[in-house]
This record gives C-alpha cells, structure tokens and sequence, in this order.
C-alpha cells in the first residue's frame, strides 16, 4: 500500500480547485501570492451575507477578477 503523494492541478477554473484541492496556491503574473486551504483562503476575505467564493479571494487579493474580458476596442 502506498502512502502520500501530491498531484499538481492548475486550473482557471476556481470551482474546480474549490471541489478537488487540499491546498490552494493562488498564483498572479508567476508569483505565489497566497497558500492554504479552500476555507483558509475564503476566511481570509469575509462576507457578510454569504460566503466567499475562490472568484471573490482572488478579486480580494489582486484587485481584478480571475477571467477578466478583453476590452472590446482591443478585439
């Protein structure tokens, strides 16, 4: 029987790292901004009438959304 091992998931996709992952590492431009679990992460953000979602932390931590949209004059 094996124990331990560690599976490297990445994904834009915060729903899914919210339902698969143990721990969360929230990465921006290549840097390591935040670790810690689903829970730890949303705590971390608050709310006061609901809970947070992953889409909400990353907003919290680097003030844009997580997919944000081209700018239409840009396309």
């Amino acid at each position: 029987m094996r124990e331990g091992g560690t599976l490297l998931l990445t994904t834009q996709y915060l729903e899914e790292a919210d339902e698969l992952a143990d721990e969360i590492a929230v990465v921006d431009h290549g840097k390591t901004i935040a670790t810690g679990t689903a829970d730890e992460l949303k705590s971390q953000v608050g709310g006061a009438l609901r809970r947070p979602t992953l889409d909400d932390v990353f907003l919290a931590l680097t003030g844009r959304a997580a997919e944000e949209q081209p700018d239409e004059e840009a396309a």
